[in-house]
């Protein structure tokens, strides 16, 4: 299964030391990639992502303008994947998509 995850565009991910959703994003998905599917992940520049997960950069901070580029980002790609896993803070990217509920 081909998963994309959106992290929140404040705080760059780290593997160590932060708690908060951005750690989250971190844990699924390496257990997403260890279960054989293939994880993009939508993160702050700076971001330490696990071995063999794809890292789709996003350079501003913030709520909606971030939201924004994150989804320009990747909207040409939607359907590549099979689940999108939104966990930014306006869901912005995830309301955006034309037909999801």
């Amino acid at each position: 299964m081909k998963i994309l995850i959106n992290s929140p565009i404040v705080t760059p991910i780290v593997a160590d030391g932060y708690g908060g959703i951005e750690k989250m994003c971190f844990d699924y998905a390496f257990h997403f990639h260890n279960l054989g599917n293939k994880v993009s992940i939508v993160a702050l520049e700076g971001s330490s992502v696990p071995e063999g997960v794809e890292l789709i950069k996003c350079s501003k901070r913030g709520f909606a303008e971030a939201e924004r580029e994150v989804f320009s980002t990747w909207q040409h790609r939607i359907k590549d994947f099979d689940v999108i896993l939104d966990l930014s803070h306006g869901h912005l990217p995830a309301m955006s998509i034309e037909g999801l509920p």
